[in-house]
């Protein structure tokens, strides 16, 4: 059974006369986004926002890499969301560097 149709026949079930799927499928409805799935795809964010292959291919990591049978294409965003804030497109590692220096100068 095609991973698609795992997937859906999951969710479904008997609407499409189906029945159940062979084993349960694996999913996540979130982003599965992390430093190590960006450098297995060479996908990386920000790219990944702002360019089409860069975003399908990391999009597909999780089916590609760790076997889920569901591919999700959203990378959240959070911050367009709230009016006036500033979007800096940064990358993970770049991230990180800026908060470990943010927590040495910041009193215990």
């Amino acid at each position: 059974m095609a991973a698609k149709r795992r997937f859906l026949t999951a969710i479904l079930g008997s609407f499409l006369s189906g029945g159940s799927p062979q084993r349960k499928p694996v999913g996540n409805i979130a982003s599965v986004a992390c430093v190590e799935l960006m450098e297995s795809a060479g996908a990386w964010l920000p790219q990944a926002h702002l360019e089409a292959e860069t975003m399908a291919r990391l999009a597909a990591a999780g089916h590609t890499f760790l076997g889920y049978d569901t591919v999700m294409p959203v990378f959240c965003m959070v911050q367009i969301l709230a009016p006036e804030c500033t979007v800096s497109l940064t990358t993970p590692l770049e991230n990180l560097k800026v908060l470990a220096e943010k927590a040495e100068h910041e009193p215990s």
